[in-house]
């Protein structure tokens, strides 16, 4: 009861390949993708429990707003005032 749902189910899938089972068929009686079988079944092969604790790192999201562009937004807000203001707005930013 103490084991996430998540870890349980890789190692259900480990314990089912053991008898010999084929990626379909852990899939069918889990009812889970056989990619995420051969997932699960690859990682725990390649580094063993330890490979099927943790979820890989994925990439993220990639920025809307390019780094040059942000890095010239920061300079201009942090050393110029605006006209007719004693500090910028997020509009006057935006603007």
């Amino acid at each position: 009861r103490t084991i996430p749902v998540r870890l349980a189910e890789r190692a259900k899938i480990i314990l089912l390949a053991a008898q010999g089972k084929t990626d379909k068929e852990i899939g069918a009686d889990l009812a889970i993708w056989r990619g995420t079988v051969a997932r699960w079944r690859g990682r725990f092969l390649a580094d063993g429990v330890s490979g099927i604790e943790r979820d890989e790192t994925r990439p993220g999201r990639k920025p809307k707003i390019s780094a040059r562009k942000v890095k010239t937004v920061v300079a201009l807000t942090t050393q110029q005032r605006p006209d007719n203001a004693t500090h910028w707005s997020t509009r006057s930013m935006a603007a």
